[in-house]
């Protein structure tokens, strides 16, 4: 992952010749010797780069919200996981296991079962509601041409709209629904506050 996020990162090299002589980091190199990642608390500017809550903002740097999410931390996750270089969607890149959040069924095996995946999701099997990457991987980043997912991959959360709030994945399919009873929702669901 490191290799991916050596390019799909805000990552600022220590490389004083950056410029002329490109990065010194190789494969195999562990990239932290080499330039640290831009974060909002250490990034004069770094607003137009990420949400309010710290998230990225911007497509092409999906390392930096995947590399601050549990499922990157404490277990297994890495951008192989998803995304493969060859015999995978031309477009993202993603493996055809990946296209539906099946593939978060890999270490979250307890939601295979039918009904344990409706209990946590509170959304009918099939629905939009009951696909993993909805809502713990949302359409909040900007690209190029549209909106991807983020891959700061948690759970939804509502917060105080300003300028710079990242969408909250709940309102981003009801539309028609305000933020309270979303909120409401989070918290006797999940005891989300």
């Amino acid at each position: 992952s490191q290799i991916c996020g050596s390019c799909h990162s805000h990552f600022q090299h220590d490389d004083a010749d950056l410029a002329v002589s490109g990065p010194k980091f190789r494969p195999g190199d562990n990239l932290f010797h080499f330039g640290m990642l831009e974060l909002p608390e250490n990034e004069a500017g770094a607003m137009s780069r990420f949400w309010a809550d710290g998230a990225n903002r911007s497509g092409g740097r999906e390392y930096s919200g995947m590399s601050s999410s549990a499922c990157y931390l404490q277990g297994e996750l890495s951008c192989a996981t998803c995304h493969s270089m060859h015999g995978s969607d031309p477009n993202d890149q993603l493996k055809p296991e990946a296209l539906t959040g099946q593939v978060c069924l890999q270490c979250h095996d307890t939601l295979r079962d039918s009904d344990a995946l409706v209990s946590h999701t509170h959304h009918p099997m099939g629905s939009s509601g009951s696909d993993c990457y909805n809502c713990h991987m949302p359409h909040t980043n900007y690209a190029l041409f549209k909106a991807i997912r983020s891959h700061t991959i948690d759970s939804p959360q509502v917060s105080p709209v300003a300028s710079n709030t990242r969408p909250n994945a709940c309102n981003l399919c009801h539309l028609d629904r305000t933020q309270a009873w979303t909120s409401d929702h989070l918290h006797a669901w999940y005891g989300i506050k």
